[in-house]
C-alpha cells in the first residue's frame, strides 16, 4: 500500500470583496467527486487547515503514470459582494486593506 497527503493551508485574496466567503475544492486520481474545504467567511486571508490522507491499496503501472504525467489542480472560489462602501476602498492598497480587516 501506499499513502499520501494533500494539505490546504491557507489563501490570500486581493480584493476584499471576495472576503465574504472561500473556499478550495481539488480531485484526486479516482475521485468521482471534489474534495472541498470548509467555507470560510470574513476574512482576505483564510487559513483552511484542511488535509487529507489518500491510501493506495496496491500501485499499479496506472499510479506510476498518474504520479508521472498528471497533478492535482486546485480551484479556489471567492464569494462576491459589492458593497455600498466598495468606492472608498478602491484606492487602499493590498496592504492597507489587509490592516483595516485586521481592525475590525
Amino acid at each position: 500500500p501506499y499513502h499520501y497527503k494533500v494539505t490546504v493551508l491557507s489563501s490570500e485574496m486581493n480584493d476584499l470583496r471576495f472576503s465574504v466567503g472561500s473556499y478550495v475544492k481539488y480531485k484526486v486520481d479516482g475521485d468521482e467527486e471534489y474534495t472541498q474545504t470548509d467555507t470560510l467567511t470574513d476574512t482576505c486571508t483564510p487559513h483552511f487547515n484542511h488535509s487529507r490522507v489518500i491510501h493506495i491499496p496496491m500501485v499499479t503501472q496506472e499510479t506510476l503514470d498518474y504520479f508521472e504525467n498528471s497533478c492535482i489542480t486546485f480551484l479556489v472560489y471567492g464569494c462576491q459582494a459589492d458593497r455600498a462602501d466598495d468606492t472608498h476602498l478602491s484606492h487602499l492598497s493590498t496592504k492597507e486593506l489587509r490592516q483595516k480587516e485586521e481592525t475590525s
